[in-house]
């Protein structure tokens, strides 16, 4: 089953180099080195409270301000509708156009049909309300 060939054993070993060495310089190209580092913003960070009298955990109020870092949380904070102008995802669809269509104009009696109580109904809402066995049948 396997060649006991000196011979053909170093093709086979040629190729597997060539074949290492192709991927790594694919790797070489594609690669980016970072150098700047920073907070991720996609994961979820829990506030912890510092050490009641510790020097270290207290803010100084002369430190400089990272507004870089202000502005990339609060850019990761803001809901989906502010991020992107259009849904990312079918999830996101769902209530992305949430204003209505047309607008709803309640002086129109052919579409808005509001309650109206008469005094049989009047009488029979209170009744209920205020006797809801009595209504049921269980006498």
């Amino acid at each position: 089953m396997v060649d006991k060939d000196p011979k053909s054993a170093l093709p086979d070993l040629t190729a597997e180099y060539r074949i290492i060495t192709e991927s790594i310089e694919k790797e070489e190209k594609h690669i980016k080195l970072v150098e700047n580092y920073g907070i991720n913003p996609f994961r979820k960070r829990e506030a912890l409270a510092g050490k009641p009298n510790s020097p270290y955990d207290t803010v100084d109020p002369n430190a400089p301000i990272d507004k870089e870092f202000i502005n990339t949380v609060n850019k990761f904070n803001r809901i989906p509708r502010e991020k992107y102008e259009c849904p990312q995802t079918t999830s996101h669809e769902y209530g992305w156009h949430s204003r209505p269509l047309l607008i709803q104009d309640r002086s129109d009696r052919r579409l808005h049909h509001q309650h109206k109580y008469q005094d049989i109904t009047l009488f029979n809402e209170f009744l209920i309300r205020s006797c809801p066995t009595m209504i049921k049948g269980d006498n």
